[in-house]
């Protein structure tokens, strides 16, 4: 299952989003970005408890209709660099919540 968006789009979201993400932190899940996808909207959240941050652009999906997941910030940003493809299929394993 995926979800498409453009490159850029993603790129420029997490570039906004992740100056929110703590570089060191006790609590482990601050480090993580929150992804919901509802109404071919793609939206990511980053927060550090003082302060958050909320992005959105237009994504698309063939299968889903809306789906939230929480997955690391670094991690993604890093993947993203290397990547080469203008188009960037986002893939997502495991659901938190998840709706047809």
């Amino acid at each position: 299952m995926a979800i498409s968006i453009q490159k850029k789009d993603f790129f420029d979201m997490l570039q906004k989003a992740y100056p929110i993400i703590p570089l060191k932190s006790s609590l482990q899940i601050l480090s993580n970005f929150r992804i919901t996808f509802n109404n071919q909207m793609l939206e990511i959240t980053a927060t550090d408890l003082d302060h958050s941050m909320k992005v959105s652009a237009q994504a698309s999906s063939k299968i889903f209709r809306a789906f939230t997941v929480i997955s690391n910030g670094p991690s993604h940003a890093s993947c993203l660099r290397e990547s080469s493809s203008h188009h960037r299929p986002v893939r997502v394993r495991s659901f938190l919540q998840s709706s047809r």
